[in-house]
């Protein structure tokens, strides 16, 4: 749920017989009109029992975003979800009063640089001279490489699912824009995950 108020609240705090987690923690100024601009505070917080089990504390903070009882909850894949997963579960075990680890932040740390690869992997794109679009993408560089070596023009399907003929150069360049952009994304990961 979303809480907002006028004041900082407490990572961890226990109401009664519930504990709460207020997370993702955003400051704002809210305007009123003929009174002065009003600092707030913005908070995702899940609840669950002071007694609940490490699961029950994950599922209760991923249930936040995600309903426990929505097929997209038990589907999901995205990179969005799978920070949120991991985000539930540090802060389920902090709430138990657990110190992280250094060895286990910074796998949280690879683990998002990971994902943050993968989704730029397969965000890859290339325009050609006329503005059209084509995905270039690790699985796309096969269908290249097969459609160059036949050494023809042929039909190929763009990013906005329009078909256009397309020739071997201009493949070629597609398949060596792929290329560039795969190294760069893994360099830069590569970087970032040594930095860690």
């Amino acid at each position: 749920m979303e809480t907002i108020v006028d004041r900082q609240l407490p990572k961890f705090e226990k109401r009664g017989r519930t504990m709460r987690v207020n997370f993702n923690e955003q400051e704002f100024t809210q305007e009123s009109e003929g009174s002065e601009p009003k600092t707030m505070w913005r908070y995702t917080t899940a609840e669950f029992s002071p007694v609940a089990s490490m699961r029950e504390r994950v599922e209760a903070i991923i249930a936040t975003r995600y309903p426990t009882e929505s097929s997209e909850f038990r589907a999901s894949d995205t990179r969005e979800y799978r920070d949120l997963v991991d985000q539930a579960d540090m802060l389920a075990r902090e709430s138990f009063g657990q110190e992280l680890s250094e060895d286990y932040i910074r796998e949280m740390q690879r683990r998002k640089l990971q994902r943050e690869r993968d989704s730029a992997l397969q965000a890859m794109k290339h325009t050609f001279d006329d503005g059209a679009v084509v995905q270039v993408r690790p699985q796309d560089m096969s269908n290249f490489q097969t459609a160059i070596a036949a050494g023809e023009s042929q039909d190929w399907i763009m990013d906005d699912n329009t078909v256009r003929n397309t020739t071997v150069e201009e493949l070629q360049a597609a398949m060596a824009s792929g290329i560039a952009q795969g190294k760069a994304i893994w360099d830069n990961y590569a970087e970032n995950v040594k930095a860690l």
